[in-house]
């Protein structure tokens, strides 16, 4: 029943296939935060606050990147399971 998904036991099992939409999900989100902080830096006018609008903007992609990666990447023991 669980063979294409990923297993996190019976408790968590109805989960599973969301994972990978939420992975997605947070790194199109990344991209989003990215594009706004460059394209906002631009067109706007920040002189004197310019580098924490670099570093939050850095800071919360990297944050989105990571946990989509994170949820997209499935564990060995799920890999040799369904072999």
């Amino acid at each position: 029943m669980f063979s294409k998904s990923i297993y996190f036991g019976e408790k968590f099992a109805i989960f599973a296939p969301m994972r990978k939409e939420l992975g997605k999900w947070f790194m199109d989100i990344a991209k989003y935060l990215l594009t706004a902080v460059v394209v906002g830096a631009l067109i706007s006018d920040i002189e004197n606050s310019r580098w924490l609008v670099y570093v939050g903007g850095i800071g919360a992609t990297l944050s989105c990147l990571f946990i989509g990666l994170g949820l997209l990447r499935q564990k060995e023991t799920n890999k040799t399971q369904e072999e």
